[in-house]
């Protein structure tokens, strides 16, 4: 092990500790941050890379616009084309957000800041456990074509969508053989999200060489979620939005979804206004061509959410020709409870037959949607985002099923109408 403290001699700052993370991997050494404040832009981690934070160590953005102008790398934690690299301990990694968003929380236009706290790409054999991030600008923890991955017991503490955009707590994107698990997240934007396209790509570039080999995305699977507590103001467990490549064989499972703790009011919301509570506590996207395939999630524990579960298929022209790809199948959802929502649960599809196969047992979900004058239930076109709210009201309060082929509604599921509001419980539509 090399403590920090005794290899630099002098200064601490971005360049000593660099050339301390430089060393300590080439040795294979663990490098060792005891309680303190360490002000840094972005860190390089390499191959062999060992991190532990003492609690009380503190990685903290700096708060010097001209450093970061200078900075070409933005995450303060940056690893690309490593192998076997580890982040452990319990101390806190900060981007200091609030010193680089504007009154409406949005990440000021400039070079001179911040992006996401972690991001690894294309690195195989990960483990980061314990620490605590904060104060995102971007995304929290961005894996990018990652192999893999152990995440355990990392805590996120990010504020509400309103006053942090962009804020997603963990996005694993184009991933493999991913365990996350242990983990507390409050965040605004999504907590917990599923991607698979490749960043460096324009939208331009994939439409016109979306048959090319350079941009194929490679398949995303085995990913494994397990036992995490989460508070968001915008989606909690969710694969989507971009979804290029195709994702299969993932599982959340034992999963708690809580109102996040600086939000006081209760009832529907949503960006950019600040919402009460999460969109969905589950949702299932298809939009860019991907088959989405072989989830499962089951025993949830929703405290309150718009829409509990939201599973969508449509295609957009974004980035690929909108040609007739893809599909959302095999869905297994079990064990859910749901204390208080404000939105009814949709599967809906722009084409027929593009969902299919789609299990639901076990669910109890307390409805608190206020009836409407008119329902006007509207199906993806393509041009919607796809959040819940983008998709009317419907004439029923618990499940609102289109264009989806195979929906069973398997035994004990049940939906209360606790606004007495008239509505069918369930409709399934062809």
């Amino acid at each position: 092990m090399i403590k920090i403290n005794d290899f630099i001699k002098g200064e601490l700052n971005t360049e000593s500790i660099q050339k301390a993370i430089d060393f300590a991997a080439e040795n294979k050494k663990v490098l060792f941050f005891p309680k303190g404040v360490y002000n840094v832009t972005s860190l390089q981690l390499k191959s062999n890379s060992s991190i532990y934070l003492d609690d009380g160590a503190v990685i903290s953005a700096s708060l010097d616009a001209e450093e970061w102008k200078k900075t070409p790398l933005k995450p303060i934690f940056f690893c690309e084309n490593a192998e076997n690299v580890s982040i452990r301990g319990k101390g806190t990694v900060t981007a200091n957000g609030f010193a680089f968003s504007d009154e409406k929380g949005y990440r000021k236009k400039t070079t001179e800041r911040p992006d996401n706290v972690i991001l690894f790409r294309k690195v195989t054999n990960v483990t980061v456990e314990n620490i605590t991030l904060k104060e995102t600008v971007g995304w929290t923890f961005h894996l990018d074509n990652c192999d893999d991955v152990l995440i355990d017991g990392v805590i996120i503490r990010n504020p509400t969508y309103v006053t942090r955009k962009n804020s997603d707590g963990i996005d694993i994107n184009g991933c493999r053989n991913v365990t996350v698990m242990n983990c507390d997240i409050e965040t605004g934007d999504d907590a917990i999200c599923l991607k698979n396209i490749d960043y460096s790509v324009g939208a331009e570039d994939y439409v016109n060489n979306h048959e090319s080999d350079k941009i194929v995305r490679k398949d995303m699977y085995n990913i494994n979620v397990y036992n995490c507590t989460l508070a968001s103001t915008c989606n909690s467990t969710k694969i989507g939005t971009e979804t290029i490549g195709n994702i299969y064989d993932v599982s959340f499972e034992k999963i708690k979804v809580k109102k996040h703790p600086m939000i006081t009011g209760h009832g529907a919301g949503y960006p950019p206004f600040d919402s009460y509570h999460a969109l969905t506590a589950i949702s299932v996207q298809s939009n860019d061509g991907a088959t989405i395939k072989n989830i499962s999630f089951k025993d949830y524990d929703v405290e309150t959410v718009d829409s509990p579960i939201f599973i969508l298929y449509q295609q957009r022209d974004r980035f690929v020709p909108a040609t007739d790809k893809g599909e959302v199948s095999n869905i297994k959802i079990e064990n859910i409870r749901v204390t208080k929502s404000y939105r009814t649960s949709m599967i809906l599809s722009s084409d027929a037959g593009k969902i299919k196969d789609v299990k639901i047992t076990d669910v109890s979900a307390h409805t608190y949607e206020a009836p409407c004058s008119e329902y006007l239930p509207k199906l993806p076109t393509g041009k919607e985002y796809p959040d819940p709210f983008n998709f009317g009201r419907f004439p029923v309060f618990g499940l609102y099923s289109a264009n989806a082929d195979g929906v069973c509604i398997d035994k004990n599921v049940e939906f209360i109408d606790e606004e007495n509001s008239g509505r069918a419980e369930i409709e399934i539509k062809g």
